[in-house]
């Protein structure tokens, strides 16, 4: 509600208080307090008896009060009235543009929950600058969404309609990190109906719901639990591994990084050997690659081919990836 309309409000009440006070003290003689106490009992329209015994000229002054008090009211319900139309439809507006710009999105990423490990994937996806969507099901945070994210869903990931606002047929991926399992799994089933070949990523509270979210189609699970004691145990048994291993995923730090490269038509050499793009020379080494059928090279020959649809994994002494990418460019 504005500013103006309160201050109007309230200068007229406090009027027709001071217009109905003098009324009564100059038509009926009343004292300040009897004359204020009727004004007051006359707007609020309580119902309680006269002060004292009223004249006909009284009788008319209130009816004329009385009107007064009917319109204040209108008004007020006005102000009130208009506030919530125009929240509801600044609100209806800013959805529908924010919804219009997330089906305009290609090969991103949707993520349903903004609970801690959702915000922890916001927050690295964004430092990477890739873009995505997020969809959580509590109204309670959307405040914190507007402030926080450029693009968001309140809405329950399970249902199709929200997948659509979210963009899914468009995405690349989607990371589930709901509360419950079976919600992952209906997540997940839902997501692959409408798009098939999108990547989903759950996380999962039991190891005994692992077979049935890979049934409902999930390409990777991950146990919080199991990872952090893997983690923990690696750290007791290879120190030197696991040190290594913070030092390339940790975002703060520029002395080693790691990238997933998809080749594409186009963009990058395919059907070259890995001798003949010279990686190495540029920093960069290659410690895996991934077919597109599934099949995972380790530690890859020189010799080995790059097709088409592979993910490429390397390893390089600069944070910036964007000159791994033109590393692997075909040059024209």
């Amino acid at each position: 509600m504005k500013t103006e309309g309160l201050l109007k409000l309230f200068l007229s009440f406090c009027l027709l208080i001071l217009v109905g006070s003098i009324g009564y003290v100059l038509i009926e003689d009343w004292n300040w307090l009897d004359s204020i106490y009727m004004t007051f009992i006359t707007l609020s329209t309580v119902g309680f008896s006269e002060v004292h015994p009223m004249s006909d000229s009284g009788r008319i002054f209130t009816i004329f009060l009385i009107l007064g008090g009917v319109g204040h009211m209108a008004y007020f319900l006005a102000l009130i009235f208009k506030f919530i139309i125009d929240m509801q439809f600044k609100e209806l507006l800013g959805r529908g543009k924010m919804i219009k710009d997330i089906l305009k999105l290609k090969k991103h990423t949707i993520i349903c929950g903004y609970g801690q490990m959702g915000k922890l994937i916001a927050k690295e996806m964004k430092t990477n600058k890739m873009s995505y969507v997020i969809v959580e099901n509590n109204s309670d945070l959307a405040e914190e969404l507007k402030v926080n994210e450029k693009y968001f869903i309140i809405g329950n990931a399970s249902d199709d309609s929200v997948l659509n606002d979210a963009g899914i047929a468009k995405a690349k991926g989607l990371v589930t990190t709901v509360t419950t399992d079976a919600e992952n799994v209906f997540i997940t089933l839902t997501a692959k109906s409408l798009n098939k070949d999108i990547r989903v990523i759950s996380r999962v509270f039991d190891d005994s719901t692992i077979p049935k979210l890979l049934k409902a189609g999930a390409n990777k699970i991950v146990s919080p639990y199991t990872q952090a004691s893997l983690k923990i145990a690696q750290s007791i048994i290879n120190p030197a591994v696991a040190d290594f291993l913070e030092i390339i995923s940790d975002e703060g730090t520029t002395e080693y990084q790691m990238a997933d490269i998809l080749v594409e038509e186009n963009m990058f050499c395919s059907g070259k050997a890995l001798k003949d793009i010279k990686l190495r020379e540029q920093g960069v080494l290659v410690v895996g690659i991934r077919r597109k059928n599934g099949k995972r090279i380790f530690a890859p020959h020189k010799d080995e081919i790059i097709k088409l649809g592979d993910q490429i994994i390397v390893i390089g002494s600069d944070n910036n990836f964007s000159h791994l990418i033109s590393a692997m460019t075909c040059e024209s």
